[in-house]
């Protein structure tokens, strides 16, 4: 049996691997409705304003993802920008302690992430206790900044 392992990638390992995780993050990046590119989520990680994590099975990355603590007056929560590659269903059951234990670890009390209608009904069937928080509405404003 294979094993898989989720770990917190240290800025100087997404450097030398940005090849890798940005083929693996670029088809999720679509869904992010223009507000981040995959150059973007590296400017974020090398700001410290985001961190990549990435799951691995017997030392290959299958699963990489790109994360930000978001901080309310109440409430500390740790956001999924974007999420690529396979096994999301191994991350949510296999990996769903280690992931738990990063929140935590920067204080988070929730996990979240944004998700299209198709991945919604998706993440029903492998992760049945996530909450529908919001439904996000946008309308553009019109003109340049």
């Amino acid at each position: 049996m294979a094993e898989y392992q989720l770990t917190v990638l240290k800025p100087s390992a997404v450097e030398e691997l940005w090849t890798e995780l940005a083929a693996l993050l670029a088809p999720g990046v679509q869904f992010a409705n223009g507000e981040f590119d995959v150059q973007d989520l590296l400017w974020m990680i090398r700001s410290n304003k985001a961190f990549a994590a990435a799951m691995l099975k017997d030392g290959k990355i299958e699963l990489a993802g790109v994360f930000e603590v978001l901080e309310y007056p109440k409430k500390r929560v740790l956001f999924v920008l974007v999420m690529g590659g396979q096994g999301f269903d191994v991350a949510t059951s296999q990996c769903w302690d280690t992931l738990q234990d990063l929140a935590r670890s920067v204080e988070a009390v929730a996990i979240r992430g944004a998700v299209r209608p198709s991945m919604e009904r998706y993440c029903r069937r492998i992760i049945p206790d996530a909450q529908r928080i919001y439904t996000v509405l946008e309308r553009p404003v019109g003109g340049e900044l």
